[in-house]
């Protein structure tokens, strides 16, 4: 699937997309990923959380380089803006599949058109029940127990531990999916 660019005289448009996904092509050739916080195109800027920048070789996706100063320390901007003005073109996920799928294919999608995400199943159960027939519940309540208790103690775990975490409980899910498991 090939993700849409926004044409230039649709910028405005971007105002609407709230929380959706959105890839950033900059004037100088950087690559930013992310989800839209909010956007102002009157007054020049969008900003981004989840924001990510896509490596030299655009080959993954990697922690951007965008600093501010907090608190007397320089820090990695967890929530960038961008001036539309800089923007080369915005790429989006086709309307007709845009809430099916979120920031983790539209990445996929624009370094590899051909990606092909795996399927799901539709389930908005949780620790109480409420699992849909198709969910493997035991599997679905077991990963929604190991993704709270690292939430709650993410607070105590260095940031490079959290990454970790974050890329192996990522890994695991997909390894599942591929194996055919009914979990969302």
């Amino acid at each position: 699937m090939h993700l849409v660019p926004i044409n230039n005289n649709e910028m405005n448009i971007v105002e609407e997309m709230i929380n959706e996904p959105l890839i950033l092509k900059m004037f100088n050739g950087t690559i930013y990923s992310g989800l839209l916080d909010e956007a102002y195109f009157d007054e020049d800027w969008l900003c981004l959380y989840a924001c990510q920048m896509l490596d030299e070789d655009h080959l993954t996706w990697i922690d951007h380089n965008i600093w501010v100063e907090f608190d007397g320390e320089v820090i990695r901007d967890i929530m960038p803006y961008f001036a539309f003005s800089n923007i080369e073109k915005i790429y989006k996920i086709p309307e007709n599949v845009q809430g099916d799928y979120g920031l983790y294919e539209a990445k996929h999608w624009f370094i590899d058109p051909y990606f092909k995400p795996l399927q799901n199943v539709v389930c908005n159960g949780d620790l109480n029940g409420g699992h849909s027939e198709e969910c493997d519940e035991d599997l679905h309540i077991a990963l929604i127990k190991i993704r709270t208790y690292f939430e709650y103690a993410s607070n105590s775990i260095e940031k490079e531990k959290r990454r970790e975490f974050e890329a192996s409980f990522i890994y695991l899910r997909r390894r599942l999916l591929k194996m055919g498991a009914m979990i969302p």
